[in-house]
């Protein structure tokens, strides 16, 4: 026991020498106990019974100031942990945000249009009088298809247009060539809706052909009529009077 006592008199005086001047975070430093007082427990082999209580309860002072600094170090160190937990969760945010935005940019980076060359001259347009007499060309080469559509252009650039009213007469011209007569019929009746126009005793006397060419011998002999009294002054009368005579005569000589 008393060797127990001499021990510990020993151990508070190293400690106590130990003692930092942090009191203000770990609160204060326990008393130091004289060395002399140890050097002479241990030089008499026996410890004053008032020096063993105070050596007692300077034992248990330090045990309970060891515990509360372990407290305390266990505290920081739980601390310390929480921040570092803390830390990586932030940098583990930090680098999905990273992520996200490279993401984003990927999709938002659009490849550069190629700038589009720069068109050419264009050609100049094509008048309705060239295309008119490109027309009257493609009808003396007996190229109807190609006619009738140069004429179909004209009534859809102009259909009010000075060359309406013949453009029209020449589609009614091309159907009849190409043996189609109540195509012919169709296009020559629709001259008579340009009122202002000269091709009127023109496209008469085609109804009264093309009439014929369908064997209605009535109708072509109205037709042929209706040009000698609304077109008394016509080149064609003397023409519309011959189909007329024809026509009288076939009907006569038919039982």
């Amino acid at each position: 026991m008393r060797l127990r006592l001499i021990t510990c008199w020993a151990l508070v005086a190293v400690v106590a020498s130990c003692a930092t001047t942090r009191y203000e975070e770990y609160g204060e430093p326990v008393e130091e106990i004289p060395v002399s007082s140890v050097k002479g427990a241990q030089e008499s082999g026996t410890v004053p019974e008032a020096s063993r209580q105070t050596l007692e309860a300077q034992i248990k002072t330090l045990e309970q100031r060891v515990q509360e600094l372990e407290a305390a170090l266990n505290g920081r160190l739980d601390q310390l942990n929480a921040w570092e937990s803390q830390l990586v969760a932030r940098l583990t945010a930090l680098s999905e945000q990273v992520q996200e935005l490279r993401r984003q940019l990927q999709i938002y980076r659009v490849p550069a249009k190629p700038v589009p060359p720069r068109p050419g001259p264009s050609s100049p347009t094509v008048s309705v009088n060239q295309v008119y007499e490109q027309a009257l060309q493609a009808f003396d080469r007996q190229a109807y298809s190609k006619a009738k559509n140069l004429f179909s252009e004209i009534l859809s650039r102009a259909s009010t247009g000075p060359l309406a009213d013949n453009a029209q007469y020449w589609m009614g011209e091309c159907a009849y060539a190409v043996e189609d007569y109540t195509g012919a019929l169709d296009a020559f009746k629709r001259v008579f809706q340009y009122t202002e126009t000269e091709k009127d005793d023109d496209a008469q006397l085609k109804l009264g052909y093309a009439y014929l060419k369908l064997r209605d011998l009535d109708s072509a002999l109205i037709e042929f009529k209706r040009l000698t009294v609304d077109y008394p002054q016509s080149e064609y009368v003397r023409r519309a009077e011959e189909q007329i005579r024809r026509i009288r005569a076939a009907k006569a000589s038919t039982p």
